[in-house]
């Protein structure tokens, strides 16, 4: 099957194109600025089958034309401007993830793509489920109330892409992201990753140097790389579903917590965890949702993941110094 991925070398797209690679699948990468290297670390040799194409996703014309030729089974949409690029420039903020998302909906339909799936954000909710009273997961189909930009783009994006499939005939789902780590998180932060803690929380005790965790009390659902790409590759095998959009979960923690795990870990790490929250901040999401209609459940645990994504880290950099 002939896959084409916006965002393809970001921290999800690449580790979905290592599965879908191993899976002897086609994929075309279309990225404003492709990571090749990323893209060699994770995959290996095997990088060498995949055809990058530099674009950017508000070039329709162009975005169209690599499409037409790539002729892709699946489009999955990945490329984003994250919450604090969002932030600083407006404008772009709507050009990229609102224009940007119509451009890779319109095309996949003049392209006759079978399915479209999609990276949304669990930031449409906005405080809403941080309320004191509220108690359980926040529903899969809670109103939404976002209280950032990004967020705010996202949820239009949810209308567009309802529109382009009771109107256009477009079979398309958005997945709704958690908090999603693993082995180059650091390189989404020139996007605006809004998860730049995880650096001090994580890359730093694997390599030796002292971390600092805010807002110890705020509880986090942690998204594994790998499960956040096993989400995205059973979106592209289902079909017809009835919500726009569903919830993609990993496992909960405070991060005073997490820093407890990464410390069992790796006994000498250096982390000074400070008190409070941001806001409030408790991610509880319904999973039931994602289950249903495509068959994910998180399978990485904290510890797990976490331990991985350490080993993951120490290797790159002994490699890095041979």
């Amino acid at each position: 099957m002939r896959y084409f991925i916006t965002g393809g070398t970001g921290l999800i797209g690449a580790y979905t194109t290592w599965r879908l690679i191993a899976a002897g699948h086609e994929v075309v990468i279309y990225d404003i600025s492709p990571d090749r290297v990323f893209l060699q670390e994770l995959i290996g040799e095997d990088a060498a089958k995949v055809r990058c194409v530099a674009g950017d996703i508000t070039d329709l014309p162009f975005l169209l034309r690599t499409m037409q030729e790539a002729a892709p089974d699946r489009v999955i949409h990945l490329a984003a401007l994250l919450g604090a690029k969002s932030e600083e420039n407006l404008y772009r903020s709507l050009e990229v993830n609102c224009t940007g998302c119509l451009n890779i909906f319109e095309a996949a339909l003049a392209c006759n793509v079978a399915r479209v799936v999609w990276a949304s954000s669990v930031a449409v909710f906005g405080p809403r489920h941080r309320r004191v009273g509220l108690e359980g997961a926040l529903p899969n189909d809670a109103l939404h109330d976002p209280n950032i930009i990004y967020g705010a783009c996202k949820s239009l994006s949810e209308r567009f892409s309802l529109h382009y499939r009771r109107n256009r005939g477009l079979d398309i789902l958005g997945l709704r992201f958690a908090l999603v780590y693993g082995y180059g998180k650091d390189r989404t932060l020139a996007r605006g990753t809004g998860g730049d803690f995880l650096t001090q929380l994580i890359d730093n005790p694997a390599l030796g140097k002292a971390g600092r965790i805010p807002a110890g009390d705020a509880v986090i659902d942690f998204v594994y790389a790998e499960d956040a790409a096993e989400a995205v590759v059973r979106a592209c095998e289902a079909s017809d579903n009835r919500a726009v959009a569903v919830n993609v979960t990993g496992f909960r923690t405070t991060l005073r917590d997490a820093a407890a795990t990464v410390r069992a870990i790796v006994p000498d790490a250096q982390l000074e965890v400070e008190d409070g929250s941001w806001k409030g901040t408790i991610h509880h999401y319904d999973a039931t949702s994602a289950e249903r209609e495509i068959g994910y459940a998180a399978r990485w645990g904290i510890e797990e993941g976490f331990r991985h994504n350490i080993e993951e880290v120490r290797a790159r950099a002994a490699q890095s110094v041979r």
